[in-house]
């Protein structure tokens, strides 16, 4: 096989095609759809981010590439100079592989053209490069999969038209696959999620390369060129498809199903996120070193559960094998399927494992399903388990805090103080935020000459109401005896019903000021902040809108050198107040920032109505961000209650909101992560874990003016398409010239 004959081939291929007005048209619409998916919703969503930019290639590549390839085969055959293709030195092989090469090329081009899109990105924004380069290797394998089938189809007929409509059936079987997958339960529904496109598409979105998932577009552009192969031989010869030996085709089909097969036990996985998301963290691999014995860990899962269930059932065997080889072997992993008999479904039932209720069509009727996905762990002489596994995003910190919790040599105490209408801990036993009370033991307390506990670490969330002098100074002597506080406190409290604002007089400015961190009175404005839904009425009609809320604020100005903050992505900060560092450059007090608000924060002076519709725009006399709202203290310095009692461990963390930890907010689940956290790293753990949760990262958009957001929009959206007409018009005009300096050439 002669590469230079292949080139040769698909050289006379793309000439032809741009000689063509049809590769423009496709590619100016393409564009045009690909453009609108991409800025339709980004501004909306403020993020920069091309997630629905790739989301929408399966769907868009379904018509164009088919449309592009119809014509390779089918016209050689209408116009009759396949024969004298034929009768030239070349292989039939390289002919196919020559065609293919010249979509390959085009569709290559498409994708290249298409990279001022994520330019456009980086000039609005820091997106996830290794996300998007991911995106765009599996844009790259599912147009060489459609683009083989294109070809396939178009060597069957000698019409284009019908070339075109094969092609589009057969790619849109391969994307309905893995729509169907989810109506059709048991061995089928898996067999169809994995013939479909969804399946093997999606973790490339996610900035997930699976050897498994190369390996299934390869070897389906193979088979279907394989095909092609077959079906030209057949023309060629001028017989019937049947009458020619299908020995070779069934053995390439046969290598590509084992080998798909065999794939599915040894594989390679990398994660090109920015921060390797979808990765087991370092925390994990330091936390199973430290395993003396092994560990168990029992999967129960149904088989045959309804899609998306069943692949999820998937990822989390997957992430189960991750730990065993990270383990060397000291995690042992055993799946069950309660299903099997109804002796294993009362054990996992004793196990604390409950079945849950699944939705499944069954013969055009839906039906709720009972099934199991849930895990028990044993290590040594303890258990914990995860009874339902509802959310994969987070299943990483799941079973690693879990693991965590077993391994530990008892718990640490963590106290809330109460008396001054603070959060209760009883509202934090839901969700992630549970974690609190599996790994520590918590209680509720006030502030006594003779306490009944003897806390590890302090919690001090939203007191409402004032501290008197001896409550101040038994807190203070609490830090004395260094014990470490966090305090979450409002400078104003807040009445939510009429967004009005009046001052919260507690007493701890002074105490907090006077160990470096002092809560100012102002709220602070950001434009990164999060939305709203204000509810409004109109006539007889109830109108809900969303809208942006400043004082929401959303930081991933953090400190990614801390513990506490290095795992996370945004944090939430409703109703937050500045902090100033007021502890002494002489001080033996260190002072660590842990947010910040962002570049476009600011605050007004004063104000006290937080009506969403009616707060101010910053003013030049406005301060400007960025503002601490978080940070910490440690060291030795003197007591607050008596300046000549020297303190040795000074450890006090503030955050200038005590909504941050309200879990009537709707916070990320990062604001969680940073309470489990603080109080681990506080009580100094020292199985110490800050394990990222898997969910989408946060990219925010640089601050656009509303004047320039539409114009930004519209140049994305035709920028391309105008692009290419142009190079069209003047691809056309090229030729045009020639065209008459040879005819005049010719004339003389």
């Amino acid at each position: 096989m002669n590469h230079t004959n292949i080139c040769l081939i698909a050289k006379k291929e793309l000439k032809e095609s741009f000689n063509s007005p049809m590769p423009y048209i496709f590619s100016i619409v393409f564009f045009l759809l690909l453009g609108w998916f991409l800025t339709s919703s980004l501004f909306l969503i403020d993020q920069a981010s091309m997630d629905e930019f790739f989301a929408s290639m399966p769907y868009l590549l379904i018509f164009f590439l088919p449309a592009f390839t119809m014509r390779l085969f089918a016209e050689e055959y209408k116009t009759g100079t396949i024969e004298s293709l034929a009768t030239l030195p070349l292989r039939d092989t390289e002919i196919v592989l020559g065609k293919y090469k010249a979509a390959i090329v085009f569709w290559g081009l498409m994708l290249l053209a298409s990279v001022f899109y994520m330019a456009a990105l980086m000039l609005l924004g820091s997106p996830d490069t290794g996300q998007i380069m991911a995106g765009y290797l599996g844009a790259l394998l599912l147009g060489g999969f459609y683009s083989a089938i294109g070809l396939f189809a178009s060597s069957l007929t000698k019409s284009q038209v019908i070339a075109f409509l094969l092609g589009f059936v057969f790619c849109f079987v391969f994307f309905l696959f893995g729509k169907a997958a989810h109506f059709i339960p048991g061995t089928w529904g898996a067999l169809l999620a994995f013939l479909g496109i969804d399946s093997h598409f999606h973790p490339f979105l996610k900035g997930v390369v699976d050897s498994r998932d190369i390996l299934y577009f390869i070897s389906g552009q193979i088979l279907f060129l394989a095909g092609t192969l077959y079906s030209f031989n057949s023309r060629r010869m001028n017989k019937q498809l049947y009458l020619i030996p299908s020995s070779g085709i069934m053995a390439v089909a046969a290598i590509v199903v084992m080998t798909n097969l065999f794939s599915q036990k040894l594989f390679m996985r990398w994660d090109w996120t920015e921060d390797g998301r979808y990765s087991l963290s370092h925390a994990t691999d330091s936390l199973i070193h430290k395993l003396e014995d092994p560990l168990y860990i029992t999967f129960y899962s149904s088989e045959g559960l309804p899609q998306p269930h069943g692949r999820k059932s998937q990822y989390i065997r997957n992430l189960l094998q991750e730990y065993h080889t990270m383990s060397r072997g000291i995690i042992h992993i055993n799946t069950i399927n309660p299903d099997v008999s109804e002796d294993i479904k009362i054990k996992c039932r004793k196990a604390g494992i409950d079945p849950a209720d699944f939705n499944q069509i069954t013969n055009d009727q839906l039906r709720i399903r009972k099934g199991f996905m849930g895990m028990v762990l044993n290590y040594q002489d303890k258990q914990d388990k995860i009874p339902y596994i509802k959310d994969i995003n987070r299943l990483e910190y799941d079973i690693s805090s879990r693991i965590k919790h077993l391994v530990s040599r008892g718990k640490k105490k963590l106290v809330f103080l109460a008396g001054h209408g603070e959060l209760s801990p009883h509202t934090l036993k839901y969700g992630l935020s549970q974690r609190l009370h599996t790994e520590f033991d918590v209680e509720y307390t006030r502030l006594s000459k003779d306490p009944h506990v003897q806390p590890d670490v302090l919690f001090l969330v939203g007191p409402q109401n004032p501290f008197s002098q001896e409550e101040i100074n038994l807190l203070d002597n609490w830090i004395g005896k260094g014990i470490p506080l966090a305090v979450f406190l409002n400078a104003k409290a807040i009445n939510k019903k009429s967004f009005t604002s009046f001052p919260n007089k507690t007493g701890l400015l002074p105490l907090l000021t006077h160990y470096g961190i002092q809560v100012e009175n102002d709220f602070v404005l950001d434009s990164q902040c999060q939305k709203i839904t204000v509810q409004s009425r109109q006539a007889s009609f109830a109108l809900r809108n969303a809208v942006h809320y400043p004082v929401f604020v959303l930081s991933n100005n953090l400190n990614k050198k801390h513990f506490l903050t290095q795992s996370i992505d945004v944090l939430s900060f409703p109703f937050v107040h500045p902090l100033t560092l007021t502890a002494a450059k002489t001080s033996q007090l260190k002072t660590t920032i842990l947010a910040k608000s962002s570049d476009i924060s600011w605050f007004s002076p004063g104000l006290s109505s937080l009506e969403p519709y009616a707060l101010p725009n910053p003013k030049e006399s406005d301060p400007k961000g960025p503002f601490v709202l978080a940070a910490m203290v440690q060291g030795s310095t003197t007591s607050f209650a008596n300046p000549h009692q020297h303190i040795e461990a000074v450890k006090i963390a503030v955050v200038g909101t005590s909504f941050f930890a309200d879990p009537n907010m709707p916070h990320p689940d990062g604001n969680v992560l940073f309470l489990v956290s603080l109080a681990q790293w506080m009580s100094q753990d020292a199985h110490f874990l800050a394990i990222p949760t898997r969910g989408e990262s946060f990219k925010p958009l640089k601050h656009i003016s509303n004047f320039w957001k539409p114009i930004i929009k519209y140049y994305i959206l035709i920028f391309l398409p105008l692009m290419i007409l142009i190079c069209g018009i003047f691809y056309w005009h090229i030729r045009q010239v020639k065209k008459k300096q040879m005819a005049l050439s010719h004339f003389s």
